[in-house]
């Protein structure tokens, strides 16, 4: 729960009580005080650099999962499956759908464990939401890179076209 500060109400002619906004819905909160979240971090919503937007879970995310977004709008794990789709975005936080979850269209995926510093990643094929450092082989196998790890829980998102395999 975001913290509180008082205001002065013209309407009213009183002091009232206001809550600081820790999520920002765009426009409709412009001229709101923000605050700090669970992290002690601004959240992305509130900055331009990074392109980041709340949207409903079709399906439990884990932090750091790859994920696209389906025909009805709902956030979903991407996969490098024969059947699967391909990464448009990551997600930092876990999530029991159908829940609000923010969704990163850039920046860096920082919940990840066990990458090899300086290898490429690619989406895995077993795996829903999760990457490998094995491209995946086989028919109708899709190869997407999401990038090269900086550290062992870091990728910077560097989205490769997806290619199906024939």
């Amino acid at each position: 729960m975001a913290n509180k500060y008082t205001t002065w109400s013209d309407a009213d002619q009183i002091s009232v009580e206001v809550e600081a906004t820790d999520v920002s819905a765009g426009a409709g909160d412009a001229g709101k005080i923000p605050a700090l979240g669970p992290d002690g971090k601004l959240s992305p919503t509130m900055l331009s650099e990074t392109e980041v937007k709340s949207l409903p879970s079709g399906e439990n995310l884990a932090a750091g999962d790859y994920v696209y977004v389906d025909s009805s709008g709902d956030v979903r794990k991407a996969s490098g499956a024969a059947a699967g789709n391909a990464a448009r975005g990551y997600v930092l936080d876990s999530v029991t759908a159908p829940a609000a979850v923010l969704v990163y269209f850039d920046g860096t995926n920082s919940s990840l464990s066990g990458l090899t510093v300086g290898d490429q990643y690619f989406l895995d094929d077993t795996t829903p939401g999760a990457v490998t450092n094995t491209a995946p082989v086989g028919a109708n196998k899709i190869i997407q890179s999401v990038g090269w790890a900086i550290s062992t829980t870091e990728i910077p998102t560097q989205f490769g076209v997806p290619i199906k395999r024939a």
